[in-house]
């Protein structure tokens, strides 16, 4: 089957509800420390406050750090019977650390001030904690010089332990980083003394660390990570994990909290293992306090598609029997699966790929080849690892019954089936999260499968909506077919379905897909080249990506909550191309604040109700003019200017079929200049135009044209709502059907502002009853907004880690739209290969005007047509086509990646190279940006947190190597919001 991969997919993973041994500290999850919290609190060093919390930013006393250096040598029960005078006289037996201080002293780590005290109540400082440690690591003998503190601290950094934490030597150590530093010395190779020899000691580095001597901790090398919770379900809870060893014994061990087990299956990884009841042997129910993934990158397919299984002896698919080979798609390549394969299908732990080879659709790759997942090979270049899914077999739901616990559901037709779960164990998912049955909904595409005697509902509810461009195809397999909707390119996916009549009838696309008869039906297909031109929803299913262009489509259907008529306002006036031949193009603004270009066709058009043949335009240069079979030329051009309201139909392919004005003088159309406000009502939904009133309803559609600037804008009525006496416009037009508006366009001269306009970053979605609801930083804030009266389309446009401009009445959403990243040019002498590998895109200027080309491999193209070419071996532009030379091309960036010293924080600048590229060899730019932090601001869009406000970064927050996005989107002189999307 056709399919488009993304890498990036990541596999959904089932977690069950649990206590856990350890409870994280609320205020460290998600932050830089919380890995080094839960180990350190499962070893019992340092420990949260009895209300559940860590505090990271609180100091720590000297005698705190003193009793954490102890611990660190498991010696706390020795420490709690040296309890006495201690020989500083500021410590007496009553304090509560004076065993600690005791035996801290005795073993040399602390030494006391000067004057003879220790000063136990006195806050430690960054240089007395790194002081501490390097003296308990052993690493002492081997400083340098005799200069405090910069010996110890030039050690530290030299055995690892301050490497990648930022601190000021002199200022009060805070618990988080404390933690931190703490948690990296437990991994440090110690330093002990070798022999004495004539009264010289000779001191050597050697291979145990704090963990491994003084902690009860195994490590156990060279093991795999082979069940978790989730790919157990039933045969483990969920703070247990199952261990191999190279030997191939087989563990069951709890763990600690942070440790995140399911992203290490199958992969080859070192485990830390306490010893919990000191016997010195490893046992099942040890305590397993971190694992580190030892496999080699290399290894590891993160996303791949299963097209062949085959096997000798076909009648025998177990693994431990051998001969097994399996062929991927993406990789193009054959692996042989090895004997002891750790092999995962739909959840469950499998030992015989019987089923996964299987041809029928739901159970096995063979027939729509949609079983895929992520692949681990050993050094042998086998397959050690699988964890395989089907997706071949979506179903839309219908109706969720809660108190019956059912889920109605159709699959090719509008026949229903139902999902009885009442008495039986199930586990959901909604968008890849963990889920109740209640927050299943109508139109959600679900997959679903039934392991060991639990389900597992996976349901999605990503659609894309919007005007159906075209309906494209390059052979007549059902799967062959792509859908452009909206600009946004959609694979027809598995069991495609649609619906003309708003879901009422349903058929498949496939003439019959029961019996595996995959050809495209062609009444079906009819119906959707029908639909070009008209609003229409698809759900898309698991595979999503509106962001980056990919889509995998389910369903499509029209809509019941939208206009039967196409309006739109001219954006750009129609121009006439001569790169591919002539072709003529428009470019319009829709009722969702979408701007397309289309395409009118060379003598099938109609203007104003006029069949005109524009290949007269061949002569002129840009315009476009029309020749009727009777009468005058038309300027084409000239009719349909920037601002003018109109009303469009379509062609099958996406191309226009009609174009009328809607101007004062046609039918059902009204107009009045020069208004004097107070033409909105809000409070019965109406607007009065020459002194006549005229209703609004859920269908009518809303534009403002500013006659200033030529912008356009759509709107919802919530910000057509918020207009008052003092919004004057110098016209306004309306297609009106009898007492109801159906369309209309206010026009101004930039002073009125329709609904409260500002930029925010969407950090969270959040689905509630009430529909959806957004968090989204708005400048250096967290504001929560509800979306729920935006159309679907303009939802689906809300999705994490992207930037829109939004107006608002109170707290309810009334437009949104995305604001492009900020792109970077360069010339054709400026580019490199690595550059030619990541350009995001390039701007070709043609005649007087410039348009953007498309990539295919080293062709670049226009309209279809290559006009030049990259050559790699010399790094430049070539076979330039005729008409345009290299400096016509300008080569756009807008993913980038700091460069190293890269920030200037004295200066408010940041010098950034492409993302991918080299900073020695590929060209620069600097960004500027306002160091005082009052008109550019910074997101952390990569790490997840579950405080919000953690998102929000300064300045000196940012560090060289940052991959961010740019967002300049003013005439002002800094970049004012700049996220970073990878660390």
């Amino acid at each position: 089957m056709k399919k488009i991969l993304s890498l990036i997919l990541a596999m959904a993973m089932i977690l069950s509800s649990f206590s856990f041994a350890f409870a994280l500290p609320s205020d460290v999850e998600d932050t830089e420390y919380e890995n080094a919290v839960a180990r350190l609190a499962a070893l019992d060093i340092i420990v949260g406050y009895e209300d559940g919390t860590f505090r990271p930013g609180n100091s720590i006393t000297r005698a705190e750090f003193a009793a954490i250096a102890i611990r660190m040598l498991g010696m706390e029960d020795i420490a709690n019977g040296s309890v006495a005078n201690t020989k500083f006289p500021d410590v007496r037996v009553t304090h509560w650390a004076s065993g600690y201080i005791n035996l801290a002293s005795a073993r040399g780590i602390i030494v006391g001030y000067s004057d003879g005290t220790f000063k136990p109540e006195e806050q430690v400082t960054y240089s007395e904690a790194v002081t501490m440690l390097v003296r308990l690591l052993g690493y002492e003998p081997a400083l340098n010089s005799n200069e405090w503190p910069s010996n110890y601290l030039t050690k530290a950094s030299e055995i690892g332990l301050t490497l990648g934490i930022k601190f000021n030597y002199n200022d009060p150590a805070k618990r988080g980083v404390v933690s931190t530093l703490v948690n990296k010395a437990l991994d440090i190779d110690l330093m002990d003394l070798a022999e004495v020899t004539s009264g010289d000691q000779t001191w050597k580095i050697t291979d145990y660390t704090l963990l491994t001597k003084y902690l009860n901790v195994f490590e156990l090398e060279d093991a795999y990570v082979v069940e978790t919770a989730s790919h157990s379900l039933t045969k483990l809870d969920a703070d247990e994990v199952k261990i191999r060893t190279e030997e191939g014994k087989t563990y069951t061990f709890k763990m600690i909290e942070s440790i995140d087990a399911d992203s290490l299956l199958g992969h080859e990884v070192t485990v830390f293992i306490r010893d919990t009841d000191t016997d010195g042997k490893i046992e099942d129910d040890e305590l397993v306090i971190s694992i580190q993934d030892t496999t080699d990158p290399r290894d590891v397919i993160a996303y791949d598609y299963i097209v062949d299984i085959t096997k000798s002896d076909e009648d025998n698919y177990k693994i431990k029997d051998g001969g097994i080979e399996i062929a991927l798609d993406e990789t193009d390549d054959e692996f042989e699966l090895a004997e002891d394969a750790i092999v995962f299908y739909n959840y469950e732990r499998v030992t015989d790929l019987a089923k996964m080879a299987s041809n029928k659709v739901g159970e096995g790759y063979g027939e729509l080849g949609e079983v895929a997942g992520k692949i681990i090979l050993n050094d042998d270049e086998e397959i050690i690892y699988m964890n395989m899914i089907n997706y071949d077999l979506p179903r839309v739901i219908t109706d969720v019954n809660l108190k019956d616990e059912k889920v109605k559901y159709f699959t090719y037709t509008d026949s229903e089936s139902t999902l009885k779960l009442d008495g039986e164990k199930y586990t959901v998912m909604k968008n890849g999260e963990i889920a109740e049955l209640e927050d299943l909904a109508t139109d959600d595409v679900l997959y679903f499968w039934e392991v060991g005697g639990t389900y597992v509902l996976e349901a999605y509810d990503y659609k894309i909506e919007g005007i159906l461009d075209s309906v494209d195809s390059d052979n007549n397999m059902y799967w062959d077919y792509t859908l452009v909707v909206d600009g946004k390119s959609i694979s027809v996916g598995p069991a495609f379905t649609i619906s003309t009549d708003e879901n009422d009838t349903i058929n498949s696309l496939a003439t019959n897909p029961s019996a595996y008869e995959w050809t495209a039906d062609d009444d079906r297909l009819s119906d959707i080249e029908d639909m070009v031109g008209e609003y229409v929803v698809v759900y898309i299913g698991k595979y999503y990506e509106e962001t980056e262009g990919w889509n995998y489509g389910r369903h499509i259907t029209t809509d019941v909550n939208t206009s039967s008529d196409d309006y739109f306002i001219v954006t750009e006036d129609p121009w006439a191309s001569r790169t591919a031949g002539y072709k003529y193009y428009v470019e319009l603004l829709n009722q969702f604040d979408d701007e397309t270009t289309y395409e009118f066709t060379e003598d099938d058009t109609e203007f104003n109700g006029k069949l005109l043949d524009l290949s007269i335009s061949k002569s002129i240069n840009g315009d476009v003019k029309g020749r009727p079979e009777s009468g005058s030329d038309v300027d084409v051009t000239n009719l349909f200017k920037i601002g003018t309201l109109v009303e469009v139909d379509f062609n099958g392919d996406g191309t226009i079929s009609s174009i009328n004005v809607i101007e004062a003088g046609n039918k059902n159309v009204i107009a009045q200049n020069n208004t004097n406000g107070g033409i909105v009502d809000d409070d019965y939904d109406r607007i009065k135009i020459n002194n006549k009133v005229y209703y609004v309803s859920d269908e009518t559609v809303y534009f403002g044209v500013n006659t200033t600037t030529g912008e356009a804008e759509a709107y919802t009525w919530g910000a057509v709502s918020d207009l008052d006496s003092g919004d004057d416009f110098s016209k306004v037009i309306s297609k009106v059907d009898d007492s109801e508006i159906e369309v209309i366009v206010f026009y101004h001269d930039g002073s009125v502002q329709i609904g409260e306009d500002d930029y925010g970053y969407v950090l969270k979605r959040e689905i509630r009853k009430d529909g959806l609801w957004v968090f989204m930083a708005v400048e250096g804030e967290i504001v929560e907004y509800y979306a729920g009266d935006l159309s679907r389309a303009a939802q689906n446009s809300l999705q994490e880690k992207v930037l829109v401009d939004f107006t608002v009445s109170v707290t309810t959403l009334d437009t949104v739209r995305l604001v492009p990243r900020t792109k970077f040019f360069a010339d054709a002498n400026e580019m490199t290969n690595n550059m030619f590998k990541v350009v995001a895109g390039i701007e070709v200027t043609s005649g007087t005007s410039i348009k953007a080309a498309t990539v295919s491999k080293n062709d670049i193209k226009l309209d279809d047509v290559v006009i030049a070419k990259w050559n790699t071996t010399d790094e430049k532009l070539d076979s330039i086509a005729t008409g345009y030379s290299a400096s016509d091309f300008s080569f756009a960036f807008d993913k980038f990646e700091i460069v190293s010293g890269g920030i200037d924080t004295r200066n408010g600048i940041i010098e950034v190279m492409a993302a991918g590229t080299d900073e020695d060899e590929d060209m620069t730019w600097f960004v500027h940006i306002d160091k005082y932090g009052n008109d550019s601001f910074f997101y952390d869009v990569d790490t997840s947190h579950r405080n919000l406000e953690n998102k929000i970064l300064s300045l000196g927050d940012l560090a060289d190597g940052d991959m961010i996005h740019i967002y300049d989107v003013s005439d002002s002189a800094v970049a004012e919001y700049i996220a970073i999307y990878d660390r």
